[in-house]
């Protein structure tokens, strides 16, 4: 065994060496994949492993060529034409095997924190650490990036039996990037006296993951230890990608960024070099990038006449032009069975995806041997699933609870938390929701909105005088608006609106929700947990010595918290809230099936609103159709007279403008009940659903159903449609 120079033999040293170096070895040959004449490759090998061993010390050894150097002059007939130097050879090795990595740093450009030392494997083959991530107090590392000469380690150390890595670099994650053997050599030799080869930590202090997740994600570098000349920065405009280069080569480059680049941004690099560079990347700190950035940008380090070769043709002024991606899922399958695609690119992918078709959620479905099912939801409706190869599994819903900080290695216990990724040059917040059922474990993500989202009440279809008593009412002394409505119809969407339209600088807005899906600047948002402390109950009980002006709590969702914030509003204040309630006239019901006092309600309560969302008709594939008989009308509750001026009704057949769905878009349909003095004199009484409403009518309100077949009737959505609404409203 070699040891290091002047390093005393470390008594437990072998249970390091042995079983690493022999998994080295099996990475050092696979590129290949073939034999040197008549030789197989692991006799070669072995041969350049015996002159290693010839070498007093390690440090002795790993000044050696590397393997792949030292094959050059061995390859015999056709092969010697091929590569005429051990540059050709990792030339063809990379652009060839999809297996091997394509991160890469010089680490001739990295300089150890002063008087730190550098722990190094006692292999013959150097794997140098060069950073490591903490949590805070914590001695075992989250993550270590480990630089090495030999191609496709990356993707080699994602197998369970590297776990060894682990142990010894002291660190829960191990990520591994490629570097020239030349800059490795002269690192070693510069820091020679630093280096040690026994473990970081003792292994009885390293605190490790129960699954294995080495090599899942993109290997962290701290930039602010690299010194990057102008030369290589020179490579690249970084400030149009927000990228720095921290590696390039003529074959392949490395960018270290803090939010993975767009597939567009792959693909303008890809083109402006002609496809000759493989582009990879590395995490770094945002605030380290946008140093490098503004270096840049002060030195004007510039490549002219890139800008004007990176516009697209047409009319945009913008670099990426919106479209959503079309998958080829039979290629994508075979790349993910070839390995020719990484894990977090398929999950960048299914991301992507879903934010160019502007879903609402997307779902990730285990069936066993059946495979992975992506699921997204769209205008509330499921589209036809992707199904990706049953290996993938794992990996991907693995990747994505490393993404939200959860326990990748539990599935039986359900997990919630949250992760962004960026997109087009815009972030994009995703909540997760994980579980498991019987075939497998299934992710729920949905994706949150920013407050530039939120659009006005009027852009979202509500009626000009509903919007005008809101507006009384907030802007009056007092008062309770109620929204009502099945879980998914843009309740939260209409509240936000609501909100955003005051200026939370000038009024002191306070709100409850569970969970928040619009964080809006300056407003005072609590989100509530229902097994802790902060539920909507006690949050109700204190917000008045808040001094609040406008008041938003989630759900009322029993008598206490109702009753509570119904004394609210009698003190004199304007709130906000939703009840569960199938039309605007079963508002004041639910509360008094609650136990509410009639005389609470009747001096509360200003506005009731009901509201769903219907599918639009998809204008690229509609077809007419003709209005049933008068019987089935009827069976379908629908009134005659509803029908006026109707000569057919329209449906979407289905096509790839709508994915296939017959729908495009969804459109907010209201009811309001409106409570003066002749309705709030019935709240003190007993009143009914159907006397309630009889009251709305004879004030010129008309139902739901009838907005919804009426919408029908201009061919905006499809009767079936206004049926199914009719269905729920009966629930």
């Amino acid at each position: 065994m070699l040891m290091l120079k002047g390093i005393p033999d470390p008594c437990n040293l072998d249970e390091t060496e042995q079983p690493l170096q022999i998994l080295l070895n099996t990475v050092l040959i696979k590129p290949f994949g073939l034999n040197n004449g008549n030789r197989n490759m692991t006799d070669v090998l072995l041969e350049y492993l015996d002159e290693l061993d010839q070498e007093s010390d390690l440090l002795s050894a790993w000044q050696q060529l590397s393997f792949y150097e030292w094959l050059m002059p061995r390859f015999q007939g056709q092969e010697s034409e091929h590569f005429e130097t051990a540059k050709d050879l990792f030339a063809t090795l990379f652009r060839s095997n999809k297996e091997v990595s394509h991160a890469a740093i010089d680490i001739g450009n990295f300089t150890p924190m002063s008087g730190e030392k550098i722990h190094l494997p006692p292999v013959r083959v150097p794997l140098i650490p060069v950073a490591y991530r903490f949590s805070h107090g914590q001695k075992t590392a989250d993550e270590v990036t480990v630089v090495s000469w030999i191609p496709g380690l990356a993707q080699a150390i994602k197998q369970p039996y590297w776990s060894v890595l682990n142990r010894f670099f002291g660190a829960r994650k191990v990520h591994c990037v490629w570097c020239d053997p030349e800059p490795i050599r002269s690192f070693l030799g510069r820091n020679a006296d630093r280096i040690m080869i026994t473990p970081r930590i003792p292994e009885s202090e390293v605190a490790l993951q129960k699954e294995y997740i080495n090599g899942i994600g993109r290997p962290w570098i701290d930039l602010i230890d690299f010194a990057l000349p102008e030369e290589l920065l020179k490579r690249l405009t970084a400030t149009l990608f927000s990228a720095v280069p921290v590696y390039w080569s003529d074959w392949m480059a490395t960018l270290a960024v803090s939010d993975r680049l767009s597939p567009d941004d792959h693909n303008y690099l890809s083109q402006l070099y002609q496809h000759r560079v493989a582009f990879a990347e590395v995490d770094a700190e945002t605030r380290h990038v946008e140093k490098w950035l503004a270096h840049a940008a002060s030195s004007k380090i510039n490549i002219p006449g890139l800008a004007d070769r990176l516009k697209p043709t047409g009319d945009t002024s913008s670099i990426h032009v919106k479209k959503v991606q079309q998958v080829d899922l039979e290629k994508l399958n075979r790349q993910i069975a070839q390995g020719n695609i990484s894990t977090e690119d398929v999950v960048h992918l299914i991301l992507t995806r879903g934010i160019d078709l502007d879903v609402s959620d997307i779902k990730l479905r285990s069936e066993d041997q059946d495979g992975l099912f992506v699921h997204y939801k769209t205008n509330g409706y499921w589209i036809k699933p992707l199904r990706l190869q049953a290996e993938s599994a794992n990996l991907i819903i693995s990747v994505l609870k490393d993404k939200a900080g959860l326990r990748t290695e539990r599935i039986d216990i359900p997990q919630d938390g949250q992760f962004q990724i960026g997109h087009n040059h815009k972030t994009y917040l995703f909540r997760i929701h994980t579980s498991y059922h019987v075939s497998g474990e299934q992710v729920i993500l949905r994706m949150k909105r920013d407050a530039n989202s939120i659009r006005s009440l009027v852009s979202i279809g509500m009626p000009e005088r509903y919007v005008e008593k809101i507006h009384q009412i907030l802007h009056g002394r007092s008062g309770l608006i109620v929204f009502s409505g099945p879980t998914g119809c843009g309740k939260s969407t209409t509240i936000y609106s609501i909100l955003n339209e005051f200026d939370p600088l000038q009024q002191n807005i306070q709100t409850a929700e569970s969970p928040i899906e619009v964080v809006i600047p300056h407003v005072n948002q609590v989100e509530i947990s229902d097994f802790g402390r902060n539920t909507f109950l006690n949050w109700v009980r204190g917000i008045v010595r808040e001094a609040p002006d406008i008041l938003m709590m989630g759900e009322i969702r029993d008598l206490e918290t109702a009753d509570a914030l119904l004394r609210v509003v009698n003190t004199g204040h304007r709130v906000i809230t939703t009840l569960h309630a199938n039309s605007a006239a079963m508002v004041p019901i639910r509360f008094l099936q609650l136990g509410v006092q009639p005389f609470l309600i009747a001096s509360t309560l200003r506005l009731a609103l009901s509201q769903c969302l219907v599918k639009m008709v998809c204008p690229h594939c509609d077809e007419e159709v003709p209005i049933p008989g008068r019987e089935k009308l009827k069976k379908m509750r629908i009134n005659p007279a509803w029908l006026e001026g109707a000569e057919f009704f329209k449906v979407g057949r289905g096509c790839s403008h709508c994915n296939g769905t017959g729908f495009e878009g969804r459109k907010a349909l209201y009811e309001a009940l409106i409570v003066d003095e002749e309705i709030a004199q019935e709240l003190h009484g007993q009143p009914t659903p159907e006397k309630l409403r009889r009251l709305m009518i004879e004030k010129g309100e008309t139902t739901l159903l009838e907005k919804a077949v009426r919408e029908a009737v201009h061919g905006v959505i499809s009767l079936e449609e206004a049926t199914q609404l009719a269905l729920e409203l009966s629930e």
